[in-house]
């Protein structure tokens, strides 16, 4: 299975408008980093705490990218939702380039905030941009070069864990 590759860009038009328009393809992608945040008081006795991701502590992850995790089935506020993914937010800095690396237990999406670079997904590059995002399944080996500061989304299915990642 190939990585499915959605990318949005601003488009000029003749009438001077700007519109998103949308590709998606089929590709494999890699080059990654990452950054994350806190709990907040749950909004109901059946709702999961939200997170403030200014308050929650980063930790610098195998492939050396900086996240910070914002909901992880593991976590005891989570427990009772038995939730099968993780969500966490990295950065990468500027000229950093992630070690590239696989996971053999988890498949992941990378969804860009902001920033620019460089995702190499099984030797293949891809530009990686604001609004752009990639699912990376298990086995596919990747990493991220940051062209400029890069500010994304990590999600994992199930969820994220150090023993699941091997460096390459």
């Amino acid at each position: 299975m190939q990585p499915l590759q959605q990318t949005e860009r601003p488009t000029s038009h003749s009438n001077g408008s700007n519109q998103m328009s949308t590709e998606i393809n089929d590709t494999q992608t890699s080059e990654a980093c990452a950054s994350p945040g806190d709990t907040a008081p749950a909004s109901g006795p059946e709702s999961a705490p939200l997170q403030d991701v200014g308050s929650t502590e980063a930790y610098t992850t195998k492939d050396l990218s900086q996240i910070r995790e914002l909901i992880h089935p593991a976590a005891e506020e989570y427990r009772a939702f038995g939730l099968g993914m993780s969500l966490a937010e990295a950065v990468v800095e500027e000229s950093c380039t992630t070690a590239s690396h696989r996971h053999d237990e988890f498949d992941e999406i990378y969804y860009c905030l902001e920033g620019a670079g460089l995702l190499y997904l099984d030797g293949e590059e891809h530009e990686f941009f604001p609004q752009s995002y990639y699912l990376i399944p298990r086995g596919t080996v990747h990493s991220l070069k940051a062209v400029t500061r890069i500010r994304l989304l990590c999600i994992c299915s199930p969820g994220y864990t150090h023993e699941g990642t091997e460096i390459i």
